[in-house]
């Protein structure tokens, strides 16, 4: 009895691992940035490419993130801003919204009265949280730009 219930333990175990997050095998945000790069035109972006941008924008340590990839458009003008995020664990995933959230919410604000153009890409536009991934993709190509990172983060 004791070698069945080994056995049907064992094959469960394995069965669970065989079956594991499909976000442990997605690649790199860094790498799906550069995917969505070259899939997606954009106009005078900044890359997050340091903690200390996104300490600086959004309040994020490298304590929260585990890793992390985007652009802001540096024209001033458009409020493109596109922010990938893999938080270290659930808590730091949960700040991670709160703080991109809002980041979104100042951005549509500041954008109501003087820029409607803008505001209405914004108002189109979200912050989600998938598991330890979070996001907030500004742009009027958003669709586009979530359809990649989704499917290459293994989010689908």
């Amino acid at each position: 009895m004791k070698k069945v219930l080994v056995l049907l333990l064992a094959a469960v175990a394995l069965l669970l691992g065989a079956c594991g997050n499909s976000q442990a095998e997605a690649k790199p945000l860094a790498d799906i940035f550069n995917d969505i790069k070259a899939q997606v035109s954009f106009e005078n972006i900044t890359e997050l490419s340091s903690s200390r941008l996104m300490g600086r924008y959004y309040g994020i340590t490298d304590e929260m993130a585990a890793e992390f990839a985007g652009c802001i458009n540096a024209s001033g003008v458009s409020q493109e801003e596109i922010v990938l995020v893999k938080a270290v664990d659930e808590r730091a995933s949960a700040e991670i919204k709160e703080k991109l959230d809002n980041r979104y919410q100042s951005k549509l604000q500041q954008n109501k009265n003087y820029n409607p153009e803008q505001a209405a890409i914004i108002e189109n536009c979200t912050v989600d949280q998938d598991g330890l991934y979070v996001s907030m993709i500004v742009s009027d190509k958003a669709a586009q730009i979530k359809e990649i990172y989704r499917k290459e983060a293994g989010l689908e």
